[in-house]
């Protein structure tokens, strides 16, 4: 019995031990699956952790879990019930139960999804997407835990709130454009290939009498089945997008209701990212402007024909008197070298005499008469100044002898003045006749002088000023203001007396006014008078004038580029210009900033820079221009600009690193001499394209002419020849000098009200390049003194820079009156 029981337990071991190896083995394999899906969780980029929902505490968790939390697992499960608190605000942890307590009645197999934010123990917060299934369930089948994969959308989150932000910030400036085209009063719109409007302000939708939608919905023959005029509109637009240039053009339109207005359209290419061209266009009603512009010309046609219809009485009434007047007076000479008795002979003097007067008043006034017409012109011939003074003395030297008084001629020094001058000897020796006739005519006893100052001798134009004085009668003052008017004179008892028709000094003073001098007198009743009046004159030339140099080849230079730092948007747009005619390509800045940024991104062969720029001054930028990390555009040479003109100023700028020094204003070969030499050309013209002759350039009315004596207050001749004279680019220059220039004046006058002697020179230096532009040559000296003012050893004086500011505002108003004058808007 004893063995039956041995081999039975024996044989229930061996079955026990091959049991519990087939247990290890399969323990085993478990444990390595485990493994496997432990290293297979924590290689997955996403949190996957287990939630055991009746502890409220962490159950699992990967290892990213440690990454992203900032915890290491054991401490997270360590947690227990708080770990939701510990991770999370507590609203989001509140959500989060939410989310587990509907996650507990999913059946297995479905996902439910949440996004929550998460606190990293840095304060870093992270965005999670949570999406959670049932994972373990009890024996009635309730879920007990809850697998979920939390991924990161941080970078997603903030992506989207960035691209909302941008939407909103999109959606704001929408509203600004829309609510900013709607409120200008010009009618501004987008059009596409077919002449729809896909864009539309108010104001193009109230011209049209259409709603804003109503206008946007029409297609282009509805519109013009409507309106006629929109015709041209079709031609502006095809001729937008076939040339891709811009269109400038003024056109009467039909509105709404049938009114017609005029409209200036600028029509410009709109072209979209895909390549797609539209037609943007914006018209400004000019209606007004036209009607006033109507209203002159026909205000100017009708002077014009009154003025023509004037000239052409006085030309005939002068041919009739004239015909039988200088029958008179041949009869009458005739009559005189026939024997008379001396009562005849005194009759026939009598009306040799009337007659005389009779021709010297028809002279006189066809004279009033062409200087009224703007037809009298000048001549510029040279002759002997002198010998006219002479001529003129010994014309009247019988009539005053014949009175008894004395008639001198004081001549200045040896050397005082040219022997020879240019000008109208014709018209210089009128104004001196009918000054010392009157004299004479009007000196009953004593003398009449005439004498003459040279000023300026080394001016190229001297001042000249001819004085008339007499011992007669006088003129009363209250008589005096009106003693210039055609046909007056000082009292009605003078022509009675003395005779004259009243016009020798309004023409005297015409004549003298043409030449750009001033006639004045001064007088005292019975004690004489005192006539001036000034010209200019220029030395006759000793020589034949040279022949000019030839124009230099200014296309050598094309296909080069070029950066302008300049300020000064008048000097920015002469620049512009002249670089353009030569072919060059120029890109401008403002300011040192701009200027770095550009030359940080493009190569030049040459920096042309301004010295006084708002904020990095030129020197500064050079200095920074220079530590580019390319040595060979580190080296690009850079020309000095500027209006600082003083002695050193050229050596300092080239100390401080600038390869080239020009003073403003400068011409235009000088500045390509020194490109040409700073780029390493020749400086021999290519022989194969010889320079053309320069053009003549169009006449202005306040520039030098060979017909004016006087200075000029400014010239627009180097803009014309920088232009090509283009006259739309010198109206252009023109308009925004007077824009620029009279705030710039205020400014100045502002720091000097204020006494800012640093902001005063700065503005005097800006308003220096605005009018060296112009050549306005009298306010040069003027500038420059206000400009070393901030740098002056001693305190200013604010009452003398009153005095030049002053000045500089009367000369800029006078510039700016004439240039509207010259250029009317």
């Amino acid at each position: 019995m004893d063995s039956i029981r041995y081999r039975q337990q024996a044989r229930q071991l061996r079955q026990t031990r091959q049991q519990l190896e087939r247990l290890r083995q399969e323990l085993t394999a478990a444990t390595e699956r485990a493994e496997a899906a432990t290293h297979l969780y924590d290689a997955l980029p996403s949190f996957l952790f287990v939630f055991d929902l009746p502890s409220n505490s962490l159950h699992y968790c990967n290892r990213v879990a440690e990454t992203q939390l900032g915890y290491p697992a054991a401490e997270l499960r360590a947690m227990g019930p708080r770990v939701l608190e510990v991770l999370m605000p507590t609203n989001e942890a509140e959500e989060l139960r939410h989310h587990y307590r509907e996650a507990e009645a999913l059946p297995d197999g479905k996902l439910l999804s949440f996004d929550y934010t998460m606190q990293h123990p840095t304060g870093i917060t992270r965005w999670l997407r949570l999406t959670s299934t049932a994972y373990a369930r009890d024996a009635q089948g309730c879920v007990t835990q809850v697998l979920s994969n939390a991924e990161d959308i941080t970078r997603w989150k903030i992506a989207d709130e960035q691209r909302r932000s941008a939407n909103r910030r999109l959606a704001e400036q929408n509203r600004l454009f829309r609510q900013v085209i709607d409120t200008v009063p010009n009618l501004i719109y987008l059009k596409d290939r077919k002449g729809n409007y896909v864009l539309a302000n108010e104001a193009t939708a109230r011209f049209y009498h259409l709603s804003h939608e109503e206008l946007l919905r029409a297609t282009l023959p509805e519109l013009e089945a409507r309106f006629p005029s929109m015709a041209q509109y079709r031609r502006q637009d095809r001729q937008v997008m076939s040339s891709e240039q811009e269109i400038d053009e003024e056109a009467p339109l039909t509105d709404g209701q049938g009114n017609i207005r005029w409209f200036r359209t600028v029509k410009r290419p709109f072209i979209l990212t895909d390549g797609t061209v539209q037609v943007l266009g914006v018209d400004n009603d000019i209606t007004e402007l036209k009607h006033t512009q109507q209203a002159l010309e026909k205000a100017k046609e009708a002077a014009e024909q009154n003025a023509q219809a004037r000239q052409n009485f006085l030309t005939n009434m002068s041919h009739e008197i004239r015909t039988p007047l200088n029958g008179i007076v041949g009869l009458t000479g005739l009559l005189a070298k026939t024997p008379l008795t001396d009562e005849q002979r005194l009759l026939l003097t009598h009306a040799q005499e009337s007659a005389d007067n009779l021709l010297v008043l028809i002279n006189d006034v066809l004279d009033m008469a062409q200087l009224g017409a703007g037809r009298m012109r000048l001549e510029h011939v040279p002759f002997d100044l002198e010998q006219v003074l002479r001529a003129s003395c010994q014309a009247l030297l019988p009539a005053a002898t014949a009175k008894g008084i004395s008639l001198r001629l004081q001549l200045p020094p040896a050397g005082a003045g040219p022997a020879r001058v240019l000008g109208d000897p014709h018209r210089l020796r009128q104004v001196l006749l009918n000054l010392l006739g009157n004299a004479v005519k009007f000196t009953l006893k004593g003398q009449v002088l005439l004498t003459y100052e040279c000023f300026d001798l080394t001016s190229a134009t001297p001042q000249y000023r001819f004085s008339v004085l007499d011992t007669g009668i006088g003129i009363a003052p209250e008589q005096l203001r009106e003693l210039f008017e055609p046909f007056t004179q000082a009292s009605a008892s003078t022509a009675r007396e003395f005779g004259g028709s009243g016009l020798g000094l309004s023409i005297s003073r015409g004549l003298v006014e043409l030449q750009n001098g001033q006639l004045t007198a001064s007088s005292e009743p019975g004690r004489g008078s005192t006539f001036r009046f000034t010209v200019a004159l220029a030395p006759a030339p000793a020589a034949l004038p040279t022949p000019p140099e030839p124009t230099p080849n200014y296309q050598r230079l094309r296909g080069y580029r070029i950066l302008l730092a300049e300020d000064n948007a008048v000097n920015q747009l002469l620049m512009q210009t002249m670089l353009r005619g030569w072919g060059v390509e120029a890109d401008t800045a403002s300011t040192g900033q701009a200027a770095l940024a550009l030359f940080r991104q493009h190569r030049y062969a040459v920096v042309l820079m301004d010295i006084q720029m708002p904020g990095l001054d030129g020197v500064a930028t050079t200095q920074l221009l220079r530590q580019h990390p390319d040595p060979a555009r580190a080296a690009t040479p850079v020309v000095a600009l500027t209006a600082h003109a003083m002695p050193g100023d050229a050596e300092h700028y080239r100390a401080a690193g600038l390869d080239g020094y020009l003073a403003k204003p400068f011409r235009e070969q000088a500045l390509f001499a020194l490109l040409i030499e700073l780029l390493g050309l020749s400086p021999v013209a290519d022989a194969r394209r010889p320079a053309q002759p320069a053009e003549p350039e169009p006449a202005s009315s306040h520039q030098a002419t060979p017909t004016t004596s006087h200075p000029p207050l400014y010239s627009l001749a180097s803009i014309r020849r920088i232009s090509g004279n283009d006259e739309g680019f010198v109206r252009r220059l023109v308009t925004l000098f007077i824009e620029t220039t009279p705030p710039a004046v205020t400014r100045l006058e502002q720091h000097l009200r204020q006494q800012q002697p640093t902001e005063l020179a700065a503005a005097a230096h800006f308003l220096k390049s605005s009018t060296d532009g112009l050549q306005l040559a009298s306010l040069r000296p003027v500038l420059l003194s206000l400009q070393a003012v901030a740098t002056g050893p001693t305190s200013p004086d604010w009452a003398e820079l009153g005095q030049l500011v002053g000045q500089v505002r009367v000369t800029v108003d006078e510039v700016v009156r004439l240039l509207q004058e010259e250029f009317p808007a």
